[in-house]
């Protein structure tokens, strides 16, 4: 079972002082028990940078974004994201965890991405024209 972490919290996972760094311990060590493989893709990499080297760590979804980032776990077959923002994931076709939800033993299931369902939009964006640049073109970089 994969499941992508969202940058919020990679962004908590990483201040242990952050009141939310026992629940995230709690919840990526509970998936890891029951045999979750718990993944990253580039887009975490680029809004943890930007959140890190704010003065201020100010965590604030933009849809574009959030949108990367289930692209992403399309394109590489992870159905499950565990987030404390699930209201900026509700549009999409995927699982949607929190810290909480897995530690009171909802733990996510293996959930097929459909893709008649998915995405809302034209794929001619993310695939980054005849290149193949885009999303997949990040895998490469």
């Amino acid at each position: 079972m994969k499941v992508l972490l969202d940058t919020n919290i990679i962004v908590r996972a990483a201040q242990p002082n952050s009141p939310d760094w026992s629940s995230i311990e709690q919840a990526l060590s509970k998936l890891i028990g029951s045999g979750g493989k718990l993944c990253l893709v580039p887009q975490n990499l680029y809004e943890f940078w930007v959140i890190a080297t704010r003065p201020t760590n100010v965590i604030l979804g933009k849809t574009a974004h959030d949108g990367r980032l289930v692209a992403a776990m399309q394109r590489h077959s992870i159905p499950n994201i565990l987030t404390f923002n699930k209201g900026d994931f509700l549009r999409f076709p995927i699982s949607i965890f929190t810290p909480a939800d897995i530690i009171s033993g909802v733990i996510p299931q293996v959930r097929p991405l459909h893709p008649t369902a998915w995405p809302p939009f034209s794929t001619g964006a993310l695939a980054g024209g005849a290149r193949g640049g885009g999303v997949e073109g990040a895998d490469r970089a």
